[in-house]
């Protein structure tokens, strides 16, 4: 401000010095020239002012618009760490209920399993009881067979004994009542 009033200020005193002291060698429709060029200068000085004014008021605005923004950020980031907080909190529960359930599934598991192998190792005792059986059972089966194949091979070498021995002669006797005379 102190520069536009030393500036208005050198300016009255040029003017002063182009007048003379009011009337001097010059031509005098100069003076409505000097009074036009003085209005438009003044006109200027204003539209400058109020130029500046506006340029203050969109930096205003804008800076204002910048800490608004700044503001709803640092809002939003704290909403968002809000949030994560309370879904970092939601995921523990949950998984926390999770380790429940599955504790509970391999409890459930686990008995039925056991259950499982408690019948399979009594059908392999029942098996392992029959197996052990069958040496005994097979053995006897075996003497059956061998008495009932030594029966037959008897049985085979007397009749080929009896086949290759020459048969006995055989007599047939007379009628009754025939007498035969002796050679």
């Amino acid at each position: 401000m102190a520069a536009q009033a030393g500036g208005e200020k050198g300016a009255s005193v040029a003017i002063e010095k182009l007048r003379g002291g009011g009337a001097g060698p010059y031509d005098p429709g100069m003076d409505t020239r000097i009074a036009k060029l003085e209005g438009s200068h003044d006109g200027l000085k204003q539209s400058q002012s109020i130029l500046i004014m506006s340029v203050m008021g969109l930096a205003g605005l804008f800076f204002t618009l910048a800490a608004i923004m700044v503001t709803l950020q640092v809002f939003t980031f704290n909403r968002i760490d809000q949030v994560e907080t309370k879904l970092d909190a939601k995921i523990g529960q949950l998984e926390t209920k999770l380790d429940a359930k599955i504790g509970q599934v391999e409890a459930k598991l686990d008995a039925k399993i056991g259950q499982i192998e408690a019948k399979l190792d009594a059908k392999v005792d029942a098996l392992g009881v029959r197996v052990d059986a069958l040496p005994a059972l097979i053995s006897q089966e075996f003497r059956a067979m061998r008495a009932d194949m030594t029966a037959q091979t008897n049985a085979i070498a007397n009749a080929i004994t009896a086949a290759r021995q020459p048969a006995p002669p055989v007599i047939v006797p007379p009628p009754p009542g025939s007498v035969q005379s002796a050679p």
